[in-house]
């Protein structure tokens, strides 16, 4: 068994005692380092990994070194907790803060647990910019963690850590692929490569948007004007952070709000008319409410003739989110046009009973993927709870026994 609890002491530190910027800005042209170039949206928010390396060995560009063992956070929207312990040598975007430990204070994995914590991101809110807030290191660097002065008790608490985050991770993972097939079967069901049973052969013709329904612009609801009771509203930013399929009731206005805003019927199909990146860009989220709205940057569409799920699923197949990328425009904030969605041709099918068929099927695979998204927070919120109870101090591991 162990032989107790770990018993040292624990310190305050701030920030910058424990850790430290590197701050070496490079050239990429014909940099050995640059074959493994990160940049933020190459890495995964919340669960540390990153999604691929960019090769910028023969490209011009200025990036920050970074080092095997650093920690990488994206000081871009810091609140998507985009963080890394590289593994290998590279180069990052400026965007993201290269940090380093100071190992006679903190063990490497005991900082990368810091930073990873809630109590980080919450000292990383204070920020310059409102559409692109950044978070600044001359503020974060002032905050104050508390260490354990027992370096086999910070090594302790990070591993404890990291097999809360493989077990958290294992479920990701399964989560991921659920979506992939979900994805992958909208597309051979929307394309008709694959029919339902008993639908044989059933055409399918292409339509515009404008031809499937009425299209109006959201307006008049801010972030501000958000409140907990009152009518409920689709908001342009909630529809690819918040709603499903089907739109959440969870965000209301006021009555007086409601009165300045677009007014939805159940069965709208409300889209973002903004985004920043092809995912979100256009994405389409089903009214079935009654008495709900739609706020500015969001396109209305009230279908006519067409079951409202199926086009809403349609409108989210990767065929659509091709189409709506390249009639959008802009580069960082990307912005579609309701006269350039209303431009689109769509292929879809011409009966209404294998429309609903289809949307049917595909509802009820989105809800075991929503299941296990429910679970995957849960777990996730468990896990941060346990992070905030051992980087506290407030719950002390057992020592092991040697």
């Amino acid at each position: 068994m162990s032989g107790g609890r770990f018993s040292g002491g624990w310190v305050l530190h701030r920030l910058s005692d424990i850790a430290f910027l590197r701050n070496e800005r490079v050239e990429t042209l014909g940099l050995p380092l640059a074959k493994h170039g990160v940049d933020l949206e190459d890495i995964e928010p919340v669960t540390g990994r990153v999604l691929k390396f960019r090769d910028l060995r023969e490209k011009t560009a200025q990036k920050t070194i970074f080092r095997k063992s650093d920690v990488l956070f994206g000081r871009l929207r810091s609140y998507l907790r985009k963080y890394w312990m590289a593994d290998v040598d590279g180069v990052c975007s400026t965007e993201i803060w290269v940090i380093v430990a100071k190992t006679s204070v903190v063990s490497l994995e005991f900082l990368a647990a810091v930073i990873k914590s809630d109590r980080f991101v919450a000292a990383t809110s204070v920020s310059t910019g409102t559409h692109m807030p950044r978070s600044e290191w001359a503020i974060t660097r002032e905050a104050s963690f508390d260490i354990p002065s027992d370096v086999a008790e910070q090594n302790a608490i990070a591993a404890a850590l990291s097999d809360a985050e493989a077990l958290t991770a294992e479920l990701e993972d399964i989560l991921r692929l659920k979506r992939a097939v979900l994805s992958a079967a909208t597309e051979e069901l929307m394309s008709g490569r694959v029919r339902l049973p008993g639908f044989g052969e059933s055409s399918l013709h292409k339509r515009r948007v404008k031809d499937l329904g009425e299209i109006f612009k959201g307006k008049g609801v801010s972030k501000k004007d958000i409140r907990l009771r009152g009518h409920p509203c689709i908001r342009y930013a909630d529809i690819y952070t918040l709603h499903g399929t089907l739109a959440s009731s969870e965000k209301r206005v006021s009555s007086q709000t409601y009165a300045m805003a677009t007014p939805l019927t159940r069965g709208d199909i409300v889209m973002a008319a903004s985004g920043e990146n092809e995912t979100q860009i256009g994405k389409a989220t089903l009214c079935d409410m009654d008495g709900a709205c739609a706020g500015s940057d969001s396109i209305v569409l009230r279908p006519l003739g067409v079951d409202p799920l199926y086009l809403c699923f349609l409108l989210n197949s990767p065929q659509a989110r091709r189409l709506k990328a390249k009639a959008s425009h802009g580069e960082v904030i990307v912005h579609l046009r309701k006269d350039a969605l209303a431009d689109l041709e769509l292929l879809l099918h011409q009966k209404l009973d294998e429309q609903k068929a289809i949307a049917a099927a595909l509802f009820d695979m989105e809800a075991e993927v929503h299941a296990l998204a429910d679970k995957a927070a849960k777990i996730r919120a468990l896990k941060a709870a346990m992070a905030d109870e051992l980087l506290a101090g407030r719950t002390r591991l057992l020592v092991e026994a040697g």
